[in-house]
């Protein structure tokens, strides 16, 4: 399904439930729980080429979804606490906010919404992002597209004099990284390509991501923000041998740890994908201690989990910033249960 059609069939869907769904029908009726992940909180970009749009929510809509969570009824908790909550109140309506990949405007726009309501946070961090020994293919490749008229990848030439030929070759480039058997070649491609461009991939990420020093303190600062596994190079789990996953997941916990002085429990697998993620990646994550994993397949927390290491996310999407559509997500009507 084209990019075009799959957003309007769920702006439809949400439309429709958001018709038919209050408030407090929500909290007379739903017993589930709900972990929505975000990535950018941020001012709107207003740019007209914004292929990653969807990660990129403003800090008044984050202020909105919130409000409608607690008039829905949902009790915000640190996404480490959801599981002893859940066992003690099996039916109740709680919410974690997980935001991925440990941006800058996390703690320079989201903290300022989270601390107004009192909202805990989980930040899942990449160890290569903060160290600058890795960098977000994604953000170069819409930097580097949007300032270009023309884009070679892979053996194929784009013309991005137009937005059109622009998202033709920026959906191409994402194709070819999410496909790739070997990922890291991939990225080097985009990257050498970013680079004839006059555009640096490692000074994208400098600009977006939190460094070292900066996480520290932010974590000292900061009660609400807890912090979780995003491994060590962001890859896609699937594709790697076991003992590469064992060292992405185990080497980033203790990262983290050393960095914070508190080892974290929680993990968001890279990409999160059924494709990307399973029980295999789940079986690494529990040997290296963490107690709690996230994907970003859709659905709804109810009752106790069984499987705690592989539980579905929410997307608040940056196509859908309106609080009638954080109402619908809330209803759960239209996901499955974990």
């Amino acid at each position: 399904m084209k990019p075009s059609f799959r957003h309007l069939a769920i702006r439809t869907a949400l439309e429709a439930l958001a018709a038919t769904t209050t408030a407090a029908g929500i909290r007379s009726k739903a017993h589930h729980s709900v972990i929505f992940t975000l990535h950018h909180v941020r001012p709107a970009s207003g740019e007209p080429f914004d292929p990653n749009a969807h990660l990129s929510v403003t800090p008044e809509f984050l202020d909105i979804a919130i409000r409608e969570c607690l008039a829905c009824g949902f009790t915000p908790v640190a996404l480490a606490d959801l599981p002893r909550r859940l066992e003690a109140e099996p039916d109740g309506r709680f919410v974690s906010f997980t935001l991925d990949d440990g941006y800058r405007d996390n703690r320079d726009h989201a903290a300022t919404v989270f601390r107004r309501h009192g909202v805990p946070y989980t930040i899942f961090l990449t160890k290569g992002f903060a160290q600058r020994t890795s960098t977000i293919w994604w953000e170069t490749a819409e930097k580097a597209i949007r300032a270009i008229d023309a884009w070679a990848i892979d053996g194929r030439a784009f013309d991005c004099r137009t937005i059109s030929g622009k998202r033709r070759a920026y959906r191409y480039t994402a194709c070819m990284v999410e496909k790739a058997a070997d990922e890291c070649r991939a990225v080097e491609i985009v990257d050498a390509e970013a680079a004839r461009s006059g555009v640096s991939p490692v000074e994208i990420v400098q600009e977006l991501v939190m460094d070292e020093d900066e996480l520290a303190a932010f974590a000292k600062s900061e009660p609400l923000a807890h912090f979780g596994v995003h491994t060590l190079t962001h890859r896609i789990m699937s594709k790697l041998s076991p003992d590469t996953i064992q060292q992405e997941i185990a080497d980033c916990a203790e990262w983290i740890g050393a960095l914070i002085g508190e080892r974290p429990t929680t993990i968001a697998y890279p990409y999160g994908y059924d494709w990307a993620c399973g029980i295999r990646e789940a079986e690494a994550a529990a040997a290296a201690g963490l107690s709690v994993g996230v994907r970003t397949t859709p659905g709804k927390i109810t009752g106790a989990p069984s499987e705690l290491l592989l539980l579905p996310r929410v997307s608040l999407n940056g196509f859908y910033q309106q609080r009638r559509f954080v109402r619908a997500l809330l209803s759960g009507r239209m996901m499955k249960s974990a």
